[in-house]
């Protein structure tokens, strides 16, 4: 009796030591892998953050010079798409190039203004006379030039030996 009751002592102890490691593998091992996996995946992305960093140093050593070459790009971009629409600007830019090229500006005219969120943009359709060699030499000009702009359409009237030419271009700016 004294050994039946030893044996069931000595289960019990047995089974409860069994309980103890399956609750502690469940509420502190696992947890703790858990925890331990995040906390590498978070090491891994501040590790991956201070590679780019490193990175972006490495290719502007001159953090001086790379922000004087920053503004250069700034400025550059303003004025392809300045803060106004200065249509009057781009009209005389159109009238300009006509005239070196020889070619017969025959009207220009600016439609209606539309606002894009971010930006404006203003459609213009130009009439213009002249031959094909005049109007591709018109055309590298203008894409030359600082303006940004857009030729949406080109509409070409053969006359014999001169072409009537009709653009649809739209002209852009950050603000109205």
């Amino acid at each position: 009796m004294i050994q039946i009751q030893g044996k069931k002592i000595f289960l019990l102890i047995v089974c409860s030591l069994a309980l103890l490691y399956m609750l502690f593998f469940d509420f502190v091992y696992c947890a703790q892998q858990e925890e331990i996996k995040l906390r590498y995946s978070r090491l891994q992305e501040q590790q991956a953050k201070i590679l780019r960093v490193k990175d972006f140093m490495g290719g502007h050593p001159d953090m001086v010079l790379y922000k004087e070459e920053l503004e250069s790009q700034l400025s550059r971009a303003s004025a392809k798409i300045p803060d106004s629409m200065a249509q009057g600007e781009f009209l005389s830019l159109l009238q300009n190039k006509a005239l070196e090229e020889n070619i017969v500006l025959s009207g220009i005219v600016p439609g209606k203004t539309q606002d894009h969120g971010d930006f404006f943009s203003l459609p213009v359709e130009v009439a213009i006379q002249c031959n094909y060699f005049q109007l591709i030499a018109f055309l590298q000009s203008l894409e030359k030039s600082e303006r940004f702009f857009f030729i949406d359409n080109v509409i070409v009237h053969s006359t014999g030996e001169s072409m009537e030419c009709k653009l649809h271009l739209e002209i852009y700016a950050t603000g109205s």
